[in-house]
């Protein structure tokens, strides 16, 4: 599309970046703001040495060989352009890609792919049960994968995932104006990038995502459409996240009165179809930063975990959706108390959009919570 040349380097960009605001700005046809997108990402990696040729596809290079050159500057130019064009993943995908663009994360080198084979069952509570049979099985649990599903708990989960499923396939004239990375009014709609390590580029994952970060966060930012289903959602999960904690920590032996969950977190992810599904992840394996993490998640899938400890130990397991279901997974916060922390990942698909809702619950405040001070049945 553009021929390159008779311009030095910083007049180049400089005339990229204008371009690339007169086609946001003006009402030209999205599926042309992201082919003028990946044809200036490609000419920056270009420019800058860093794009060596990968599987034969030119123009292309992995996460490997970013690290490998540590070209910062060149991941985060690339990444701005993305950011530019407000349409996020969905943007690209209606373009018509038919590959993965550069500055998304690939698997990583060496990553095991699903076990098939394995016999593990994942553990269901049934929140109609006695108390403290529910509080039995959720030390199980914690002491066992640290993840778990939840029924009978009376959250219309199905509502908020058809919430987050409207609200990503708005239209992009719709979606572009709310598109932004750092809060506004607590919150965020983008494709998040993660935070770079050393050496490495802020690569993006194959979702965008919808966030509502702070205590009161301003719903009357999101279009109607969607807005009421959300927030209901996120009153209910409130709720849900304080008495499942408060369960978990009895079953630590440690007393409710001890509770006191702060900071919560939405999020509301959308993982559009992905041409080179081999080539991208929804999100790296991770555990998440806080008590504990409860998801809902449509009939697509794609989230997996990873099996620590017994036969199967390190080897990575679909988690299918249930119907109706809940799934709970313990995070950092509470690895001091030797529950198992659930190491999870998000695989993306070549045909269909998935969607979930991740509401983090925050933070435990107490000074209890160490091997010593827990009851012997629960170490391990």
């Amino acid at each position: 599309m553009f021929r390159r040349g008779g311009l030095d380097a910083d007049m180049e960009l400089m005339l990229a970046d204008l371009i690339i605001h007169w086609l946001i700005r003006g009402a030209g046809d999205s599926k042309l703001k992201q082919v003028v997108l990946l044809e200036l990402a490609a000419g920056r990696a270009q420019e800058h040495g860093a794009m060596p040729m990968n599987s034969g596809r030119p123009g292309t290079f992995d996460a490997a060989d970013m690290a490998a050159k540590d070209n910062y500057g060149t991941a985060a130019a690339l990444v701005k352009c993305h950011h530019e064009s407000r349409g996020g993943v969905r943007g690209l995908v209606e373009s018509g890609i038919t590959s993965v663009p550069p500055y998304f994360q690939s698997p990583a080198p060496g990553s095991p792919a699903v076990e098939k084979t394995t016999t593990f069952a994942m553990p269901t509570i049934d929140l109609s049960l006695p108390r403290a049979a529910i509080v039995s099985l959720v030390g199980e649990a914690a002491r066992t994968c640290g993840i778990f599903y939840v029924t009978n708990h009376g959250v219309d989960a199905g509502a908020a995932v058809s919430a987050v499923r409207t609200f990503h396939e708005l239209p992009l004239a719709s979606r572009s104006p709310l598109y932004t990375i750092t809060p506004v009014d607590g919150v965020t709609y983008g494709t998040m990038p993660y935070a770079p390590g050393q050496g490495v580029g802020p690569l993006l994952p194959w979702q965008d995502c919808l966030r509502f970060l702070s205590s009161t966060p301003d719903f009357g930012r999101i279009p109607e459409v969607c807005r009421d289903a959300l927030v209901e959602h996120r009153r209910r999960m409130e709720e849900f996240g304080k008495e499942m904690a408060g369960m978990l920590l009895e079953a630590l032996g440690v007393g409710p009165e001890r509770l006191d969950v702060e900071g919560w977190l939405m999020a509301c992810h959308y993982y559009p179809p992905c041409p080179e599904p081999e080539r991208a992840v929804g999100a790296a394996e991770h555990t998440d930063p806080c008590v504990l993490t409860v998801l809902a998640q449509d009939d697509v899938g794609g989230l997996q975990f990873r099996l620590d400890g017994g036969s199967n130990n390190g080897a990575w397991v679909d988690v299918p959706p249930v119907p109706g279901a809940l799934l709970v997974n313990i995070g950092d916060v509470l690895k001091c108390a030797t529950v198992v922390v659930a190491m999870v990942r998000v695989a993306v698909d070549a045909l269909r959009a998935a969607r979930a809702v991740v509401v983090k619950c925050g933070t435990i405040t107490m000074d209890i919570i160490d091997a010593t001070s827990l009851p012997t049945a629960i170490k391990r």
